[in-house]
């Protein structure tokens, strides 16, 4: 049998006794697993997520052991705060070694998002590489096409050891060196196989519901990360494919959701690349035993109908609870200790109750509610009040300033 290797198509050509020559052909075949936003060490109204989130980190080791998957892209946002603790690292460091020991020849891939400090893991970058994981917290600013490839391009190899495709890793950045930077790196890539993009960003069209503080920067068009088999989006927290492309560009949204807001499934993706063929997608839906609820979910009632409601929601899941109040006359002084003392019969967590007055309309863009900012990070706070009064986002030299302020507070905190 001869066997030769053209593009991304392996042609194998046999003769038979009943049969003239024919050819076959084999379709090269990557296959990845797509999560990002994973907002590790996020305090949801002062209680602590820690169980949950490494309820879904095991579900993901347990996702890539079923898979063995070619390629794990972690699109950004992995921490929800740019100093996280140092039991949050733990838990990531933790379950990264043991994604890695779950599929040993997969490539990891991790990029930082807006929530990320870039200079921080960028810290651990070489340390990482010893492991197989690839992690890209800035980008790299030079010119130069090696120390480009270098620091964005990452070849995926099958469990054989055969070359299958390229990764390329566009951490989140305010302002990129050019507006053709994808592009640039796309012409460095081999394109005789599947080429992937992975990104953190706000892409033009995208469904941003339940997702509302995305900062101001412009977003950015579909024409602008054309030319990749397929986009792995981070940072807008409703799964999608983005219209008009074909399923070759998508956010695989948070596995789990991080406001009372995201009321969409929330999953991992796994996308198989058959050559240059459109991927196919599936999701794998992530299980939590504590979800956000709001009640009544539909349209809000006068507190003592919404706390009648509460009573008779289902205790067969522990909750977090937000409490949907018309606010047609002023709440009961003992409002919230009312509901706080239901959601214990539950084993339910109040976290806050949600107060709408009759015949208004929903907050304008200007305008923040109580547990929406509770919701926001420092770093959210600050690009909102720099779009409002000067109407821009952070600089570059702010946002390092911003990031040191937090890692001197951080480590201080921890000293």
């Amino acid at each position: 049998m001869a066997k030769k290797k053209e593009t991304a198509i392996s042609i194998f050509h046999y003769l038979t006794p009943n049969f003239s020559d024919k050819t076959t052909i084999f379709v090269i075949t990557m296959k990845i697993i797509h999560t990002s936003d994973w907002h590790l060490g996020q305090v949801l109204y002062n209680y602590d997520r820690t169980e949950e989130q490494t309820g879904f980190l095991e579900q993901l080791v347990r996702i890539v052991v079923n898979e063995q998957p070619d390629a794990l892209l972690v699109s950004g946002d992995v921490f929800h705060t740019s100093a996280p603790a140092a039991a949050t690292v733990r838990m990531y460091v933790d379950a990264m070694l043991e994604l890695r020991n779950a599929c040993p020849t997969m490539t990891m891939v991790v990029i930082a998002g807006n929530h990320d400090s870039a200079s921080r893991l960028d810290s651990d970058r070489k340390l990482w590489q010893v492991a197989g994981i690839h992690v890209v917290g800035a980008v790299e600013r030079s010119e130069d096409h090696s120390a480009l490839t270098e620091h964005h391009l990452f070849t995926v190899c099958d469990a054989r050891g055969e070359t299958v495709g390229t990764i390329v890793a566009v951490p989140h950045c305010y302002r990129l060196p050019s507006p053709s930077f994808y592009t640039d790196l796309l012409t460095l890539a081999d394109h005789r196989l599947p080429v992937v993009l992975m990104a953190h960003l706000t892409m033009k069209d995208s469904d941003t519901t339940g997702h509302d503080n995305i900062g101001t920067l412009d977003s950015v068009a579909l024409e602008r990360v054309a030319g990749y088999d397929y986009v792995a989006l981070g940072h807008i927290h409703h799964a999608q494919d983005i219209k008009d492309s074909q399923k070759r560009v998508r956010y695989c949204g948070t596995p789990l959701a991080v406001s009372f807001d995201e009321k969409a499934k929330h999953s991992v993706s796994v996308v198989t690349l058959h050559g240059h063929d459109g991927p196919q997608v599936r999701t794998i839906e992530i299980e939590t035993d504590r979800p956000l609820q709001t009640i009544p979910n539909d349209e809000p009632l006068p507190f003592c109908d919404a706390l009648q409601r509460l009573e008779e929601f289902p205790d067969s899941r522990q909750c977090y609870v937000r409490l949907n109040v018309l606010l047609n006359e002023p709440l009961p002084i003992d409002a919230y200790e009312r509901a706080a003392a239901q959601c214990a019969k539950k084993n339910y967590r109040l976290c806050t109750i949600r107060t709408t007055t009759p015949n208004t309309a929903s907050l304008t863009p200007s305008a923040m509610s109580v547990d929406r900012f509770q919701e926001m990070t420092p770093i959210d706070v600050a690009n909102r009040y720099v779009a409002s009064q000067l109407g821009r986002e952070l600089n570059e030299q702010e946002m390092r300033m911003i990031h040191e302020t937090l890692n001197k507070i951080s480590e201080e905190e921890h000293t």
